[in-house]
This record gives C-alpha cells, sequence and structure tokens, in this order.
C-alpha cells in the first residue's frame, strides 16, 4: 500500500500522470488514498502559485520537470495505482506540498517531523 509522500503512476479517467500520496498508508484499507496530480501544462505560471508545487526532473523518481497541483487533491482507487512507485519525495517538498494542501484549505498545515 502507498505511503504519503510516495510518487506513483495512476491512470484516472483515462488519464496516466504521476500521482503524490498525502494519506497515511493505514488509511488505504477502503482501496483509496488521497492524492496529488502532476501536470507540466502552464509550468511557469503554475510554479508562482501557493497551490503548486514545483518539482524538478528527478526529484521522486519524476522524469520531466512538472507542478503538482494540490487544489486537484482527489481520491484515487488504489486499484488505478501502478504497483511500483516512482520514488519518495524529500523532506523539504513534502513540506512544500502540505502546506499547499493547507492553502488549499484555508488552514495553516505543517507536516509532523
Amino acid at each position: 500500500m502507498p505511503s504519503a509522500g510516495e510518487v506513483v503512476w495512476a491512470t484516472v479517467d483515462g488519464d496516466r500522470r504521476p500521482w503524490l500520496v498525502v494519506s497515511r498508508a493505514e488509511l488505504a484499507r477502503g482501496g483509496y488514498v488521497l492524492a496529488v496530480p502532476c501536470t507540466t501544462a502552464r509550468l511557469d505560471e503554475r510554479a508562482t502559485l501557493r497551490n503548486c508545487v514545483l518539482l524538478e526532473a528527478g526529484e521522486g523518481g519524476i522524469a520531466k520537470r512538472c507542478v503538482a497541483q494540490a487544489e486537484l487533491c482527489a481520491a484515487v482507487r488504489v486499484e488505478d495505482l501502478d504497483t511500483e512507485r516512482l520514488g519518495v519525495l524529500s523532506a523539504e517538498r513534502w513540506r512544500e506540498l502540505v502546506r499547499a494542501v493547507g492553502y488549499v484549505l484555508n488552514a495553516s498545515c505543517e507536516p509532523e517531523p
């Protein structure tokens, strides 16, 4: 079961892209994980937004520079995830992602150390 901070491929609505898992592994018993999708579209613009996190090529195993769009955080079926993970976010990127999700929720969020 994927856990928070892991980067995985998922095919959602016929669209295959990297997703960043934000939910705890033990919460996936219902067959879903909470995750944030990545995109390369409008990269330069989105890289400046508080609801997005810029990922450089190679971070978390992602091949191309992209952004994680926290405003699109969604429940993703475990069966839609590839079985192998791409990688894991660095502690710094994980903090940025949690803050971006907090911004979307209008809440002050900080990850546990």
